[in-house]
């Protein structure tokens, strides 16, 4: 599944975009440092 994580640069979004990716899922991270980031 593809997902779009806002604050991923964040706390609980660097949590969450990991927890995500170990399940499978295709995410792409938006923060406020760097725009838009696949991670």
């Amino acid at each position: 599944m593809n997902i779009l994580v806002t604050g991923a640069g964040g706390f609980l979004g660097q949590r969450l975009v990991s927890v995500l990716r170990a399940q499978g899922h295709d995410v792409w991270g938006v923060t406020r440092r760097s725009g838009v980031a696949q991670s």
